[in-house]
């Protein structure tokens, strides 16, 4: 995947430019409605593996949870 630049609005309203690149995405199907997602994300240098838990409801996805875990480069 591509590296992204993202700017947002930060608490100040002031804008905040933040480079974040994400790779290695897998799904994986824990049950009929349920998915494991997991993926690299590289935000302003720091490395973090994320993992959320997605369910599929009448009204769309939730986030059942959520982590991110920084880890280092090898």
């Amino acid at each position: 995947m591509p590296e992204t630049s993202q700017l947002r609005s930060g608490v100040t309203g002031q804008a905040l430019a933040e480079d974040w690149k994400t790779s290695d995405f897998h799904c994986q199907e824990l049950a009929a409605v349920v998915y494991l997602l997991t993926y690299t994300l590289v935000l302003n240098g720091r490395r973090t593996r994320r993992a959320t838990i997605w369910q599929q409801g009448a009204d769309g996805w939730t986030v059942l949870y959520h982590r991110g875990t920084v880890v280092q480069d090898l």
